[in-house]
């Protein structure tokens, strides 16, 4: 897998590449007798765009592959709302700028994580395991089974620990469906 370093190197140069040739041949040119070859250019650079702007954004969400096609249709529609491939295009092909890029790309993974962490909360569950029907009951660790961590109350962070010995029953808080409400 090509890293976000490389992915980047990779935007850099082919930008480079393109904002020379639209800055230094005739419009003419690009056009005309250099059109194939200026074609093949954008191509490149949209695909290298592209795979940037998913490596900064999306990359880094876990879905898992059972929800995979509800989740994309909602990233799809922020992705959408936001109009992001239309300010990508302006940031770089217009703008020439990797950096503009950045900032469009942060933006989005914001939005994208606001519609992401109902679908992660989903997933927080209650790790009851034998000691928390003992008595005195030991408290159940909260654990989310998307990330596969602990929520740690003394940090307040996510944390990958050891799953505790024996076996475990997660207890999962569902939504009600609003012809289950009284």
């Amino acid at each position: 897998m090509t890293s976000k370093e490389e992915m980047r190197k990779t935007l850099e140069n082919t930008l480079s590449k393109y904002k020379n040739n639209k800055e230094k041949v005739p419009a003419a040119d690009l056009a005309g007798k250099y059109r194939q070859a200026f074609d093949k250019l954008k191509t490149q650079l949209k695909d290298a765009t592209n795979d940037y702007l998913i490596q900064i954004t999306v990359a880094d969400f876990q879905i898992l592959e059972r929800d995979g096609d509800e989740v994309i249709k909602q990233f799809q529609r922020v992705i959408d709302d936001f109009e992001a491939g239309k300010k990508a295009g302006r940031a770089i092909f217009k703008n020439y700028s990797i950096q503009e890029l950045e900032r469009i790309g942060a933006e989005l993974k914001a939005k994208l994580n606001e519609a992401w962490i109902p679908y992660f909360h989903k997933h927080t569950c209650l790790y009851i395991t034998e000691p928390c029907l003992a008595d005195p009951p030991q408290t159940p660790a909260i654990y989310n089974d998307l990330v596969d961590k602990f929520f740690n109350l003394e940090t307040n962070e996510w944390e990958q620990r050891e799953k505790p010995e024996g076996q475990a029953v997660l207890m999962f808080i569902a939504d009600k469906k609003e012809d289950d409400k009284a």
